[in-house]
Protein backbone atom coordinates (compact mmCIF):
# COMPACT_ATOMS: atom_id res chain seq x y z
CA UNK A 1 0.00 0.00 0.00
CA UNK A 2 1.06 3.49 -0.67
CA UNK A 3 1.17 6.14 2.06
CA UNK A 4 -1.97 7.93 0.84
CA UNK A 5 -3.95 4.67 0.67
CA UNK A 6 -2.88 3.78 4.22
CA UNK A 7 -3.94 7.22 5.41
CA UNK A 8 -7.29 6.80 3.61
CA UNK A 9 -7.87 3.41 5.27
CA UNK A 10 -6.91 4.88 8.66
CA UNK A 11 -9.34 7.79 8.17
CA UNK A 12 -12.16 5.39 7.22
CA UNK A 13 -11.41 3.19 10.24
CA UNK A 14 -11.44 6.22 12.54
CA UNK A 15 -14.76 7.43 11.07
CA UNK A 16 -16.29 3.98 11.57
CA UNK A 17 -15.07 3.91 15.19
CA UNK A 18 -16.61 7.34 15.83
CA UNK A 19 -19.92 6.20 14.31
CA UNK A 20 -20.00 3.04 16.44
CA UNK A 21 -18.98 4.96 19.59
CA UNK A 22 -21.66 7.58 18.96
CA UNK A 23 -24.27 4.86 18.56
CA UNK A 24 -23.13 3.17 21.78
CA UNK A 25 -23.30 6.45 23.70
CA UNK A 26 -26.79 7.16 22.34
CA UNK A 27 -27.95 3.66 23.31
CA UNK A 28 -26.50 4.02 26.83
CA UNK A 29 -28.21 7.40 27.25
CA UNK A 30 -31.55 5.88 26.22
CA UNK A 31 -31.17 2.96 28.64
CA UNK A 32 -30.51 5.26 31.60
CA UNK A 33 -33.17 7.82 30.68
CA UNK A 34 -34.74 9.61 33.60
CA UNK A 35 -38.49 9.79 34.01
CA UNK A 36 -40.60 12.41 35.72
CA UNK A 37 -40.77 11.94 39.50
CA UNK A 38 -44.20 11.33 41.01
CA UNK A 39 -45.88 12.10 44.35
CA UNK A 40 -48.43 10.13 46.34
CA UNK A 41 -50.69 10.69 49.34
CA UNK A 42 -52.90 8.03 50.93
CA UNK A 43 -55.14 8.55 53.92
CA UNK A 44 -57.91 6.81 55.80
CA UNK A 45 -61.20 8.69 56.15
CA UNK A 46 -60.18 10.40 59.42
CA UNK A 47 -56.59 10.94 58.23
CA UNK A 48 -55.20 9.87 61.63
CA UNK A 49 -53.23 7.36 59.55
CA UNK A 50 -51.65 8.65 56.36
CA UNK A 51 -48.58 8.46 54.17
CA UNK A 52 -47.02 11.01 51.84
CA UNK A 53 -44.04 10.69 49.60
CA UNK A 54 -42.59 10.39 46.15
CA UNK A 55 -41.25 7.97 43.58
CA UNK A 56 -38.08 8.71 41.61
CA UNK A 57 -37.95 6.54 38.48
CA UNK A 58 -35.15 5.18 36.34
CA UNK A 59 -35.44 2.48 33.69
CA UNK A 60 -34.34 -0.13 36.24
CA UNK A 61 -35.52 1.10 39.68
CA UNK A 62 -38.08 3.04 41.63
CA UNK A 63 -36.72 4.92 44.66
CA UNK A 64 -39.54 5.46 47.13
CA UNK A 65 -39.31 7.95 49.98
CA UNK A 66 -41.71 9.63 52.34
CA UNK A 67 -43.30 9.47 55.78
CA UNK A 68 -46.03 7.32 57.33
CA UNK A 69 -48.03 8.88 60.18
CA UNK A 70 -50.15 7.32 62.94
CA UNK A 71 -51.90 9.70 65.35
CA UNK A 72 -54.07 7.10 67.12
CA UNK A 73 -52.67 5.87 70.45
CA UNK A 74 -54.57 2.57 70.21
CA UNK A 75 -53.49 1.61 66.70
CA UNK A 76 -50.70 1.42 64.19
CA UNK A 77 -50.51 2.26 60.50
CA UNK A 78 -48.80 0.25 57.77
CA UNK A 79 -48.22 1.62 54.28
CA UNK A 80 -47.61 -1.00 51.58
CA UNK A 81 -45.88 -0.59 48.23
CA UNK A 82 -46.31 -3.16 45.49
CA UNK A 83 -44.30 -2.76 42.26
CA UNK A 84 -45.38 -4.01 38.86
CA UNK A 85 -43.85 -4.39 35.41
CA UNK A 86 -46.87 -4.46 33.15
CA UNK A 87 -49.41 -6.66 34.92
CA UNK A 88 -46.75 -8.77 36.69
CA UNK A 89 -46.17 -8.03 40.39
CA UNK A 90 -42.43 -7.90 41.05
CA UNK A 91 -42.03 -6.70 44.62
CA UNK A 92 -43.60 -5.64 47.92
CA UNK A 93 -42.33 -3.47 50.78
CA UNK A 94 -44.12 -2.20 53.90
CA UNK A 95 -43.37 0.47 56.49
CA UNK A 96 -45.16 0.71 59.85
CA UNK A 97 -45.61 3.56 62.30
CA UNK A 98 -46.94 3.09 65.81
CA UNK A 99 -48.18 6.29 67.52
CA UNK A 100 -45.80 8.62 65.67
CA UNK A 101 -44.29 9.38 62.28
CA UNK A 102 -41.66 7.31 60.53
CA UNK A 103 -39.65 8.32 57.48
CA UNK A 104 -38.50 5.84 54.86
CA UNK A 105 -36.40 5.62 51.71
CA UNK A 106 -35.73 2.44 49.75
CA UNK A 107 -35.20 1.15 46.20
CA UNK A 108 -37.45 -1.31 44.40
CA UNK A 109 -35.56 -3.02 41.55
CA UNK A 110 -36.74 -5.06 38.57
CA UNK A 111 -37.63 -2.27 36.10
CA UNK A 112 -41.00 -1.39 37.64
CA UNK A 113 -43.40 0.85 35.73
CA UNK A 114 -46.07 1.13 38.43
CA UNK A 115 -46.21 1.31 42.23
CA UNK A 116 -49.45 0.59 44.08
CA UNK A 117 -49.66 2.38 47.45
CA UNK A 118 -52.14 1.71 50.26
CA UNK A 119 -52.25 2.49 53.98
CA UNK A 120 -53.98 0.25 56.52
CA UNK A 121 -54.91 0.82 60.15
CA UNK A 122 -54.80 -1.98 62.70
CA UNK A 123 -56.47 -1.24 66.02
CA UNK A 124 -57.62 -2.98 69.19
CA UNK A 125 -58.59 -6.60 68.64
CA UNK A 126 -56.89 -6.50 65.22
CA UNK A 127 -59.66 -4.32 63.77
CA UNK A 128 -58.45 -3.33 60.31
CA UNK A 129 -59.36 -0.63 57.81
CA UNK A 130 -57.55 0.24 54.58
CA UNK A 131 -57.50 3.22 52.25
CA UNK A 132 -58.23 3.10 48.56
CA UNK A 133 -55.25 1.92 46.54
CA UNK A 134 -53.33 4.56 44.62
CA UNK A 135 -51.39 3.67 41.49
CA UNK A 136 -48.28 5.72 40.72
CA UNK A 137 -47.35 5.18 37.08
CA UNK A 138 -43.99 5.88 35.42
CA UNK A 139 -44.30 8.16 32.39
Amino acid sequence: MTGSVRRGVAVLAAAAAVAVTGQTVATAATQSAQYANDRFAVCLSNCYQRAYGGVAWTSRNATISGTVYDFDSAAYATVSFETFRGSKKIGTQTRTSEHLSKSYRFVMAGSPDRVRVQICYTGIGDAKDCSEQQNVIRN
